[in-house]
């Protein structure tokens, strides 16, 4: 397995990670405060110290059972005993009150999770802190996740540059496109261009067509495409797009056609239903995504054919949707 999809492996395998971990202590919390009856200050001083006893435990799995007894218990010092344990010697540990911070969305929390996002010796602790500093704080994050795009663990830069992208903050712009200008790893460079495309800014614009312009790369290209797409259409863009449909890689002609479908551009018409029998997946996925965008009835015909023909299942539901798309407009 290469670096890179290592770091993939490792962000999605994180981010599950959270999503389970928060859904098992969000529903503990919920069943508890719900609950008709509630338990009394003394019940909940008492649990609260048997997790804490947990914590002088030699095993860090009977210390990690701790940080999941505090958070259920409700008690207003379990941030406080969660935060020290940003510092257990085990990372197991220390992620794990990552986690359980990110489940009570403190903003106490914020500081300690930003130092551990820049200074903890473990990437999936530095990693996990910056997806909890992301999900508590918002934009208030952005300074630390802009720091975070200089770390030297791939998946930590990649949560950065794409939790960059989710706030759609102008702030991080400077800091994406140094990255995309940066590197010759296609991975960052398509996930830097995604970011700057959901922000939307002129120099993030600016950027991205840029690199359209100097890159070599089929995948790059295809993702600056798209994300053009989802800005403007000044800056030239249109112009740009329509250039790449005479692209000869047949998924920059069908990336160009649904960019400037979503612009209100139905140039790509022809190319789009010549794609639609391509042997390249991706380029019969986006042809059919294009034609639905456009909205003219007269792909509905190219489109069942290409239905009956189609052997992907994800490919045959986007050309299925946008047929639907299409009957629905052609029965007004």
């Amino acid at each position: 397995m290469t670096t890179r999809a290592r770091a993939h492996s490792r962000i999605l395998k994180t981010q599950i990670v959270f999503l389970i971990t928060w859904l098992f202590l969000g529903l503990g919390l919920a069943l508890g405060q719900s609950s008709d009856a509630q338990p009394s200050g003394e019940t909940v001083a008492d649990n609260f110290g048997v997790a804490v006893e947990k914590f002088s435990d030699k095993d860090p799995a009977v210390r990690k059972t701790g940080i999941a007894e505090l958070v259920k218990t409700g008690s207003p010092e379990t941030v406080s005993v969660l935060i020290k344990a940003l510092d257990d010697s085990d990372k197991s540990v220390r992620l794990r009150a990552v986690e359980g911070l990110m489940s009570l969305k403190s903003q106490k929390a914020v500081e300690s999770l930003a130092k551990a996002a820049n200074e903890d010796k473990a990437p999936e602790v530095r990693e996990a802190a910056l997806l909890a500093l992301g999900s508590i704080s918002g934009e208030k994050a952005i300074p630390v996740l802009i720091e975070g795009l200089k770390d030297e663990d791939l998946a930590v830069k990649l949560s950065a540059i794409r939790l960059l992208g989710s706030l759609m903050s102008g702030e991080g712009t400077a800091g994406l496109i140094g990255i995309l200008s940066g590197t010759d790893d296609p991975g960052i460079k398509k996930s830097a261009i995604t970011a700057l495309g959901q922000i939307g800014s002129a120099a993030g614009i600016k950027a991205v067509l840029d690199e359209l312009q100097k890159s070599k790369n089929t995948q790059v290209q295809v993702e600056a495409v798209i994300a053009l797409g989802k800005m403007v259409s000044g800056l030239g863009v249109i112009a740009i797009l329509e250039k790449k449909l005479k692209s000869q890689d047949a998924m920059v002609q069908a990336a160009a056609a649904l960019s400037l479908a979503r612009l209100g551009n139905n140039s790509g018409l022809n190319v789009s239903l010549k794609l639609l029998s391509h042997k390249n997946r991706r380029a019969r996925y986006h042809a059919a995504e294009a034609l639905g965008e456009m909205k003219n009835v007269s792909a509905i015909k190219a489109l069942k054919k290409a239905v009956l023909k189609e052997k992907s299942k994800s490919v045959r539901e986007v050309m299925e949707a946008s047929l639907r798309r299409l009957k629905k407009l052609s029965s007004r």
